[in-house]
């Protein structure tokens, strides 16, 4: 009877049933779209990376760091679930991933504008409040070089907002990218002449990702394919 589950696509809804079953006693599971298709959906053909950002966005997930990696955890899990002998989680060192996952969110005041017709509504005892979340300093990284970059080929710096913040976090904890294969495409990216065009933000970098990595392998192979000159060759005429 949860309207925020019963919005979401059936097979997301499915997901997350299934979720129950491998979660340890305390509502945790590593957090890795491959191993989670393969415990609840083996045979099918299903978009698990979609479905677990779904049900991140309707708050029936939440992200934790942990020594071992990125973790999911079901929220509320203890208050829907009895376990009559839990044993303890195998995570160590788990911390939320930031300040929007943890229990209690940091707030700060936002004041209203002059001439706003919200202007005035603190005075009855009512104030408008904004949610500030940290950015997580491997995305906000990736965020810098891309827009270092775009900026360095002679582009108008790109303005990181959200929309880059969350494409950079999706792509490592979703997609399961290392940072240092990112970083290392970014600077590909900016150095083909036709990347440097299409790729001017981190969402469309997330999109081409497989595509533009493809590219600069087979660019790569067939550089080295090529055949080399002596330059010494000239002596020995």
């Amino acid at each position: 009877m949860d309207d925020r589950i019963v919005d979401l696509p059936m097979p997301t809804r499915l997901l997350f049933i299934g979720l129950w079953n491998f979660v340890d006693d305390d509502g945790y599971i590593s957090f890795n779209a491959k191993r989670i298709k393969m415990q609840i959906f083996p045979a099918d053909d299903l978009d698990v990376s979609g479905a677990l950002r779904n049900l991140l966005e309707s708050g029936q997930l939440r992200e934790f760091t942990s020594d071992q990696g990125p973790l999911l955890k079901i929220t509320n899990w203890k208050r829907h679930q009895q376990v009559s002998h839990p044993a303890a989680t195998r995570f160590t060192g788990i911390q939320p991933l930031s300040s929007m996952n943890a229990p209690e969110p940091s707030r700060v005041s936002e004041k209203v504008p002059e001439g706003s017709p919200l202007n005035g509504i603190e005075e009855k005892g009512i104030e408008k409040k904004r949610v500030v979340a940290e950015v997580r300093p491997d995305v906000a990284r990736l965020c810098t070089i891309l827009a270092d970059l775009v900026e360095g080929n002679g582009s108008k710096r790109p303005n990181i907002g959200k929309g880059w913040h969350e494409a950079a976090r999706l792509m490592l904890n979703v997609d399961h990218r290392p940072v240092a294969e990112c970083v290392a495409l970014l600077q590909w990216t900016q150095s083909d002449a036709f990347w440097k065009s299409n790729i001017l933000s981190m969402p469309k970098f997330r999109e081409k990702y497989d595509t533009v990595r493809l590219q600069r392998d087979r660019s790569r192979a067939e550089d080295a394919n090529k055949p080399r000159t002596n330059p010494d060759a000239w002596m020995q005429t």
